[in-house]
Parts: structure tokens; C-alpha cells; sequence
């Protein structure tokens, strides 16, 4: 019928058939929603990615175009170009505990994790996370962030320790604001950064990460909750997560951050920095 709008699904999964690798799987998704446990048998989607035969690629671009908009009406549109509803919430996540900041799809596609604001909009969890933010994982394939390419390259991991190494004095030397985090380096799942201080912060916490602050140069005063914590060059201080703390610097002050990747520097997504890579 002339107007009427196609599925948000594909029966082949263009982007990923006929590669393999050394793990086996085929895609993993960081999601568990109370809206997928209600039936049988979302649990085996949520851990496949997608159901035998069937790519939800196209309702993954349909979210991501409808961020800022209504959730009831996205909703009842991408269910109604769906087989099943259960793929929505792969990407959405209507309960706080459910938020991620990204899931993957297949080897080497990530989205952005999606949640229901307050205002009943749907939005970003963290909107700093990015093409920019991860490292391919193989060089057989072309890794993207909602569908653009990754920016950085694969590297073997036996390539010499030297071409790795890097200097935190020159990384420190390209920023020139304040309270704006850089990234230099992934540690596992975390980003390894730098930053200067200089002023105050706003009071804040992270619910589900502690905070971790070593200081290259000047001095830094932590306030966390009733008590304030001096820290000098070479010394580091751990603010358990979900205490309430701020760090504050009289004149400016280097220092080196490890975070979780996608956790907002704020506490809060909506007025998180966007943690550019140097």
C-alpha cells in the first residue's frame, strides 16, 4: 500500500554474515529490562542480539532519529513495524538500573544506549560516548559507533611497549580549559584521562562507580561530604561511589582521572563533559 511504512527489521544480517571469530558469538547485548523478563522468550534474544535469521539494524537507526521526541509515539510506531516489541527494549531502557551506555551488535557494531527522561522523551544515556570512544577489536572488520567508523585503528597487542608509551606533560600541554577531561588511554573497560583544575566544581556523586584522582601537578582540595581532603603532586585519593564530593583547585591543577568508560564527569548525563581523545 502506497505510504505505508516498512518493517524495522531485515531477514539477513547484512552487516555481519559470513564473519567469524574466535570467541564464537555473535553478539552481545547489554540489556536485561523488566519489560523483556515478562516474556519466555526475551531472554534468548537479549542474549543472541537479534532472533535466528531476523537483523533489527533498521529499528536501531529508527531510535536513534526519534531521540527528543515522544516516547509513547515512538513506541507505538516501532512496535508497529515490528514481528515482536521485545528488540525496542534491547536499545531503550525505561528503568534507571537498566541504563547502559552503549550495546553491541554482532562483533563490531555499537548504539547508544537509550532511556526514557522525565519528560517522557526519549535520550542519550551518554551522549559523550562516541565513534571516538572505543577500540577496534580485530582488523577483520570495520567496527562503527551508530553507524559511522570507529576513528581509532586496530593495534596487535604485540607491537612494542615504546610506540605505547605516552607523555603526560605533552597531553597536559594541548588543553587549555578547565574541568574538561581528555581521554589518553583505555584501561580495560576504563578511560585512563587528564584534566586541569582550576576553581570550583559542582557538588556530586557517581551511583555506581568510585571517583579516582591523582594529582601530576599543584594541589587539589576534595570536599567530600563534611570533610576536605588536601592532595599534593604524586597523591591519590578514592571517593567511593555514591558519596557526595567536589574537587576544587586555587590555582591550577593537573590531574589524572580513571573513570568507567561513559560515566558523566557531573554524575549526570545532561551536563556531562564530552571527553574528547588526545
Amino acid at each position: 500500500m502506497r505510504g505505508e511504512k516498512g518493517p524495522l527489521y531485515r531477514k539477513v544480517n547484512t552487516a555481519t554474515h559470513g564473519v567469524k571469530h574466535g570467541s564464537g558469538r555473535t553478539s552481545a547485548w547489554d540489556r536485561n529490562t523488566k519489560a523483556t523478563k515478562r516474556e519466555q522468550s526475551s531472554r534468548g534474544s537479549m542474549h543472541s542480539g537479534q532472533r535466528h535469521g531476523f537483523d533489527y539494524t533498521p529499528l536501531f537507526r529508527f531510535l536513534l532519529s526519534k531521540v527528543g521526541q515522544d516516547w509513547d509515539v515512538v513506541h507505538s510506531e516501532a512496535k508497529s513495524r515490528l514481528d515482536k516489541s521485545e528488540p525496542i527494549f534491547w536499545m531503550v531502557a525505561i528503568h534507571e538500573e537498566d541504563r547502559r551506555p552503549a550495546i553491541r551488535h554482532g562483533e563490531s557494531s555499537y548504539y547508544s544506549g537509550l532511556y526514557v527522561d522525565n519528560e517522557n522523551r526519549l535520550a542519550v544515556v551518554a551522549p559523550e560516548v562516541n565513534e571516538h570512544t572505543y577500540k577496534p577489536q580485530c582488523a577483520c572488520c570495520t567496527h562503527t559507533f551508530n553507524g559511522i567508523k570507529f576513528s581509532q585503528i586496530y593495534k596487535e597487542r604485540g607491537a612494542s611497549m615504546s610506540s605505547r608509551s605516552i607523555n603526560l606533560a605533552d597531553k597536559l600541554s594541548q588543553i587549555s580549559t578547565h574541568w574538561d577531561p581528555h581521554v589518553v588511554a583505555d584501561y580495560n573497560d576504563n578511560d585512563v584521562m587528564v584534566v586541569k583544575f582550576q576553581g570550583e566544581f559542582p557538588f556530586h556523586k557517581h551511583p555506581d562507580t568510585d571517583d579516582f584522582f591523582l594529582v601530576i601537578a599543584g594541589e587539589v582540595l576534595l570536599d567530600v561530604e563534611d570533610e576536605t581532603v588536601t592532595l599534593k603532586p604524586g597523591e591519590l585519593f578514592v571517593v567511593p561511589k555514591g558519596v557526595t564530593h567536589r574537587p576544587r583547585a586555587v590555582s591550577e591543577a593537573q590531574v589524572l582521572l580513571i573513570e568507567p568508560k561513559g560515566t558523566p564527569n557531573t554524575g549526570d548525563p545532561a551536563t556531562a563533559a564530552k571527553k574528547p581523545r588526545l
